[in-house]
């Protein structure tokens, strides 16, 4: 089942967006949401491919820094293990892959 729906949806219903990603390789990558790419799943309903994460010192940035590289890091979903959730300590994990 794919949960990045409900990802997007904690995560937009939150005042601090502060998060810690875990992937599946064990890296963790701390910061905010910036952006999504989502694509239509054979279901008939959306769901999230990747994911745009930012430190949070750089996440009011848009787009790409003064040297044109792009703000913040690319990750697909599939390769997300968990993410934490700063403002209330909640973990969501992903076991399905």
């Amino acid at each position: 089942m794919d949960r990045s729906r409900e990802l997007l949806n904690k995560y937009i219903s939150l005042v601090d967006k502060r998060i810690e990603v875990v992937l599946l390789k064990g890296e963790v990558i701390r910061g905010m949401i910036t952006a999504f790419i989502s694509s239509e799943t054979g279901g008939g309903g959306t769901g999230i491919l990747k994911w745009r994460i930012a430190e949070v010192e750089e996440a009011s940035l848009l787009g790409t820094d003064p040297f044109g590289f792009d703000i913040g890091r690319t990750i697909d979903h599939k390769a997300i293990a968990e993410v934490r959730f700063m403002e209330d300590q909640t973990i969501m994990k992903f076991n399905d892959r």
